[in-house]
């Protein structure tokens, strides 16, 4: 921390001073003894070094400099250079700062009394709280110095580490205290050369008292010494106490007010066992707890104090420091919370990814058994048990294509074909398909908004929303139903609002168009809504849950958002915000290419699924088209160049492959033909497959998976 240069003296400015040492002044044990209390609060190393740069006090050094940054001669030369610098800047009544050269802080304020300069007071061997600390350098240094690695950053994992408000407190607090120590040891020695020793001790005992509160007041906190007793009785507290507890310290001095008394409650026991322990152990003891205001609220302190013991051993008082710390719990607290949404929506995006990534996956196989299916299905004479059960695939490989579009709405790569809507007419039409078809044993109420702003949504997909909604709230009710209130209305949300719902990260505040579906069934714990919206997640049975998952995918892709108010036994309900927009501008109609006519040529069929190409080509080829195959981009742009332009009638593009992508493939091939119609096949939705590559005059969009009608009437419209 300190090193044998010698220190800054400052001018003599005092009338009749008489050069001393600060030992003249003030006995070292009564110093030690007080900055020994202070370091077990502080926990931040002190030293006490004279002008001549003799160490007077040393307290509280830390391993990472007395066994080895003092134990190498190379890094004590560092020590004494940084220590040169920081002494070279002292200044009195300031702080100086340096990083020494061995990567710790250090910081000095010279004792300062009638101009003359005692000693210099240092804090150091510490690092400041909001600074990464690079362990590569401390590593790099351990080699350096040949110390053993483990051991060297052992010893920095000890280095405290304190905020640069608090190093400032606690210097100058320090400082103040040694100071005041030392002005009263100077002011007794000059009253001994004016007065007699009755005089001068009156008047450095008012002396001493003034100084002494006014530091106390200064501190950031309510100082206090009480007795050990089960009320605390107050023997002294600081005027701070009032922003706390409302109550003035002179009225808690005077009354010897039972501080205990001012303790929440519960917390009582907590703090006489936390105070007890650190009492038969002789440690300072820390402790978080609520105390009452005079208004009759809670406010949360953080007290810090220890106990103190006379030269005959015995517990005289307990002393420390009581902060208000409420302001900081709610930073805390909104941290925290901010900390959750932040988790939810990691862990919302990571499950759409996986549920887009199987969808993806399962579609391409659905390609293949839907399509052999339905080849078979073309075969095959009606009323034979082989038409029956092939007719059962196809159904049972419509369902689970249902499936998948649950899940790339989750995924937020549903199929949406965006229009404007006013959601309570929507809901008119629907009303009968509720009642009468989804859930019959429920009675339906609704509170329509007339003439609200539309909204810009796809209705199939609101449709499928409610529909997954309001089948959740009837499931809510005992078997025999109940009352399901439908809703729909204009609402004002604020970021506060948004924050704390699922949400699309592009939601912004602003007017939002709601519906809202009630019930008053079983409701849900606060555990279940934290899940509502996982995939196959589900309070039924297994092989449930991708209901509100979808819903939520639904949402979220219109940036919309949801708002589920619920408990057990007091029902649910959930409201779904779409954003009012604006119409989007009509997108003008790219300029027809010239193009060739083909109804004899070549079909390529691009697909890196081995599954999907084989039974396309079977398709394409009982239908009477000629195919050639590609597995990738690669091959595909060969086959280009193998075969004449007029050959090749059509190309089927896959969307998703590895290396050479559906998109990357559509660039090359426009660079070699401009004119060629492409077909882009895939399992995302439309929108979401040919956002980007609308400048490359895509012909159509064949969404997976798809049977060989579809497949063989769609190529025809577009040859012809």
């Amino acid at each position: 921390m300190v090193g044998k240069d010698r220190q800054r003296t400052f001018p003599l400015s005092g009338k009749g001073f008489h050069p001393c040492a600060l030992q003249d002044l003030v006995p070292m044990g009564r110093i030690k003894q007080l900055l020994e209390a202070l370091y077990k609060i502080i926990e931040v190393p002190i030293g006490l070094v004279s002008p001549q740069s003799d160490v007077l006090l040393a307290i509280g050094w830390q391993p990472i400099c007395e066994v080895f940054h003092r134990n190498h001669p190379e890094a004590t030369r560092r020590c004494v250079e940084s220590n040169n610098d920081l002494q070279r800047r002292l200044s009195q009544g300031a702080v100086a700062a340096a990083k020494c050269k061995n990567g710790l802080w250090d910081i000095a304020m010279p004792i300062v009394v009638d101009g003359q300069h005692l000693a210099t007071l240092f804090l150091g061997q510490f690092l400041y709280d909001d600074e990464r600390v690079d362990r590569g350098f401390f590593e790099a240094q351990a080699k350096e110095f040949e110390y053993e690695v483990n051991q060297y950053l052992a010893a920095l994992d000890q280095v405290p580490r304190i905020s640069r408000q608090q190093a400032e407190e606690h210097i100058n607090y320090a400082a103040g205290l040694v100071a005041l120590l030392a002005e009263l040891g100077y002011k007794n020695l000059q009253l001994a050369q004016e007065v007699n020793e009755r005089r001068l001790a009156e008047y450095a005992f008012r002396e001493g008292e003034r100084q002494y509160r006014a530091l106390v007041e200064n501190v950031p906190g309510a100082v206090y010494q009480c007795l050990n007793d089960d009320a605390y009785s107050t023997i002294f507290i600081s005027d701070a106490i009032e922003r706390i507890v409302g109550v003035s310290a002179s009225v808690m001095i005077e009354n010897a007010s039972s501080i205990a008394a001012l303790i929440h409650p519960d917390d009582r026991a907590y703090v006489q066992e936390t105070v007890g322990q650190a009492v038969a152990r002789r440690t300072p003891y820390v402790m978080n707890y609520r105390m009452q205001h005079k208004d009759g609220g809670y406010t949360w302190v953080e007290e810090r104090g220890q106990g103190v013991w006379d030269e005959t051993n015995e517990l005289r008082f307990l002393q420390g420091v009581i902060f208000d710390i409420s302001e900081r719990n709610k930073l805390e607290e909104e941290r925290r919370a901010l900390d959750a949404q932040l988790a939810r929506t990691h862990k919302l995006e990571s499950l759409g990814v996986l549920a887009g990534g199987i969808a993806h996956d399962f579609n391409n196989l659905l390609v293949a058994i839907l399509g052999h299916a339905d080849l078979i299905f073309e075969e095959t004479d009606r009323g034979t048990a082989t038409y029956e059960s092939v007719n059962a695939i196809i159904q049972a490989a419509q369902r689970a294509a249902n499936l998948t579009r649950q899940m790339l709405a989750y995924s937020g790569k549903g199929h949406f074909m965006v229009e404007a809507l006013d959601l309570s007419d929507l809901i008119k039409e629907l009303a009968p398909f509720f009642e009468n078809d989804l859930v019959p044993e429920c009675e339906f109420t609704y509170d329509l908004m007339v003439n609200g702003p539309p909204v810009f949504a796809d209705s199939q997909q609101i449709k499928q929303l409610l529909t997954n909604i309001i089948t959740n709230a009837a499931e809510a009710y005992s078997p025999e139903g109940g009352v399901i209130a439908i809703r729909t209305g204009l609402r004002t949300c604020d970021s506060a609002f948004i924050k704390k719902n699922y949400h699309n990260e592009q939601c912004l505040a602003g007017e939002y168009v709601f519906v809202e579906v009630a019930d008053e069934g079983c409701g849900m714990t606060e555990e279940t809504q934290k899940r509502l919206c996982d995939p196959f997640f589900s309070t039924k049975f297994t092989g449930r849950g991708l209901g509100m998952a979808a819903v939520l995918g639904i949402v979220l892709g219109h940036k919309g958002l949801i708002s589920v108010d619920s408990a057990p036994g007091k029902g649910t309900t959930m409201q779904m915000l779409f954003p009012v927009l604006a119409a989007p501008a009509e997108k003008k109609a790219a300029p027809e290419e010239p193009r060739k006519k083909h109804t004899d040529g070549y079909v390529l069929l691009v697909d890196d699924e081995i599954i999907v190409r084989n039974v396309a080509q079977k398709m394409l080829e009982r239908a009477g088209f000629r195919v050639l195959v590609a597995q990738s981009g690669w091959e595909a742009l060969q086959l280009l160049d193998e075969y004449p332009h007029s050959d090749i009638a059509c190309i089927i593009l896959d969307l998703t492959m590895p290396n050479m992508d559906g998109a990357k493939t559509l660039r090359a091939i426009r660079k070699k033909n401009t004119y060629i119609p492409v077909i882009l096949s895939s399992g995302y939705s439309e929108e979401e497959a040919t956002s980007r590559l609308s400048k490359h005059h895509i012909a159509a969009f064949l969404q997976k998976p798809y049977k060989a009608s579809t497949l063989v009437e769609l190529l025809r419209r577009i040859l012809q």
